[in-house]
């Protein structure tokens, strides 16, 4: 596979290193590999590079399991929480019931397992996670 066959996810063009990201991360899927670091400067699109990734996998689980594709999560510091959303809504086709931030004393409230459940992609913090895995 080519990067390019992901780009019709993003609505934001991949500069040459994201695609060069994109592509290391392509040849660990298929030699098996569970997974890598993408270390990088601030600013050099990191975020946009883990929207690319996660797209690539959810297309590889439905060529291998013929099923839905798979739920993605993002971890990250409460702060970036609601940019991380936005910036996955601004540089892709997602809608915003795709994308959900699972945080807050809200989150084991029906509504928003209903949102959990339906979302492709579930944003949320290092404390939520490290919370909900003990309990």
């Amino acid at each position: 596979m080519t990067t390019s066959d992901f780009d019709f996810i993003l609505t934001t063009p991949l500069f040459k290193h994201q695609k060069a990201a994109l592509e290391w991360a392509d040849l660990l899927t298929q030699d098996g590999h569970g997974g890598g670091i993408i270390a990088a400067d601030m600013g050099t699109g990191k975020t946009i590079i883990s929207f690319a990734i996660a797209h690539m996998l959810s297309h590889y689980s439905i060529i291998r399991d013929q099923s839905q594709p798979r739920k993605h999560l993002f971890v990250c510091p409460k702060s970036i929480a609601i940019q991380v959303k936005q910036a996955f809504l601004t540089h892709t086709n997602a809608s915003n019931s795709q994308v959900h931030i699972h945080q807050g004393p809200s989150r084991h409230s029906h509504s928003s397992i209903s949102l959990f459940n339906n979302a492709l992609f579930i944003i949320t913090t290092y404390p939520t996670l490290m919370h909900d895995y003990k309990s």
